[in-house]
């Protein structure tokens, strides 16, 4: 096992699902954003050719078709092998978690419940460095037995593995309604 050197406030590796060790306040929340911003939009060299068809590009587009099948179907099973086998960075509503590949499976094959709805809106992939994959977009998730569709922000990394393309960090983020 390994542990990252980082300034950063550190969390102890707990259940999904579970209460969340800490809270981000709002100026380290500031700074994680502004700093995927840098990232997600540093100048780098043009590809070649402006074709979406790269392969990399390409790779992270149908994991991403395969996850939407998985989730839809509700093969708790599989949602897991999505995620990088060392585990992933998930960040839902402002709180953030190192997960298991582990806790990612038992939290997919335990208290998760399948959709009644779900489908990716607008979702865009860009290559960020060699291996590495920024997706970004909306979804939409009905929970069983509700009437409301919710909608979400939706941001990952998602990286080059010996098993294909997996999720390293996912954030999810409820989106504001809809300006009328």
């Amino acid at each position: 096992m390994y542990e990252l050197q980082s300034t950063a406030p550190q969390l102890r590796r707990t259940a999904l699902g579970g209460a969340p060790d800490i809270q981000m306040n709002a100026h380290y929340r500031t700074h994680c954003f502004l700093l995927a911003v840098v990232v997600a939009c540093r100048p780098h060299a043009a590809p070649a050719t402006d074709q979406r068809s790269e392969p990399l590009v390409r790779s992270a587009e149908q994991l991403y078709d395969a996850y939407v099948r998985d989730v839809r179907a509700g093969r708790r099973g599989s949602i897991a092998r999505y995620y990088d086998a060392r585990g992933a960075l998930i960040v839902v509503g402002g709180h953030r978690r190192y997960y298991s590949r582990a806790a990612i499976d038992s939290f997919y094959r335990g208290p998760w419940q399948a959709p009644a709805f779900f489908a990716w809106d607008t979702l865009a992939f860009d290559s960020l460095a060699p291996g590495l994959v920024v997706v970004t977009g909306q979804f939409r998730w009905l929970r069983r037995g509700t009437a409301d569709t919710a909608r979400f922000i939706y941001a990952a990394v998602v990286q080059r593995a010996d098993s294909g393309m997996v999720i390293r960090m996912e954030h999810e983020t409820p989106a504001p309604p809809p300006h009328k």
